[in-house]
């Protein structure tokens, strides 16, 4: 997040995961990271799909963030 918001100055930055994930989509979320919608079937693995969720956080978000005290 440093890199992208900091080093590129970048708006946005998004990334996907497979619905199945739980612990990366926990991971997401508590750094921030806002559910953006889902794409149905998006992904396709071993003869299966499953849905993509979207997840996103702007650098207004980022920046609140470490404007905050360790442990908030």
């Amino acid at each position: 997040m440093e890199l992208v918001f900091d080093g590129y100055k970048a708006n946005r930055l998004w990334l996907d995961v497979r619905a199945f994930n739980i612990r990366a989509e926990a991971l997401y979320q508590s750094m921030g990271f806002c559910h953006e919608g889902t794409l149905r079937q998006g992904t396709h693995v071993d003869e299966a799909y499953y849905d993509l969720k979207l997840y996103g956080l702007l650098r207004e978000e980022y920046e609140q963030q470490q404007r905050l005290p360790a442990g908030h």
